[in-house]
């Protein structure tokens, strides 16, 4: 969500910067969307052939990947890409998230609205902070700077969901 959301944050911006109009920003926030919804249901079938720890953490390696190609390139045109390009990885990791907690939610004895709610309470808090904070950043520094931030991230958490596929 911290990734998802700083995205959704610099890149129209970037694009405003660029004298992209609001109707060419709208038409990519509605691109991305739609490749997301498309994504989703594609993860969905993928999920029971390869599970949904790997799906995360192929998922999470792609982000990290193409949000470093924002971080060296930054003429908009190529952020646009990157957007677009890293939709569908993004969208894989929000696709599992949710049987994966309540596969959590059975092992650990666990209500399944109890354990959804933290996930809202973790998404609703990446979307809080990555925009407000790499946007911040973005201000500060420079956007570069921000999307070598979110790269960081991206693996630290990739290393974790790492070791829990090891571990099944």
């Amino acid at each position: 969500a911290t990734v998802s959301g700083t995205l959704d944050t610099l890149v129209p911006l970037r694009m405003g910067q660029a004298g992209y109009s609001a109707l060419a920003i709208t038409a990519l926030l509605t691109a991305a969307g739609v490749l997301a919804t498309v994504c989703n249901y594609g993860v969905g079938h993928l999920f029971d052939r390869f599970g949904g720890v790997r799906i995360a953490l192929v998922s999470m390696l792609a982000t990290a990947a193409l949000v470093a190609v924002a971080a060296v390139f930054t003429p908009a045109v190529v952020v646009i890409a990157v957007f677009l390009a890293s939709t569908p990885p993004i969208a894989g990791q929000y696709a599992v998230a949710f049987p994966l907690c309540a596969a959590g939610a059975d092992t650990e004895g666990l209500s399944h609205s109890n354990v959804f709610g933290l996930l809202n309470l973790a998404w609703g808090a990446g979307f809080l902070i990555g925009p407000a904070a790499g946007a911040a950043i973005a201000e500060a520094s420079a956007d570069r700077v921000t999307y070598g931030i979110l790269v960081v991230l991206t693996l630290v958490v990739a290393g974790s969901v790492r070791r829990q596929l090891a571990l099944t």
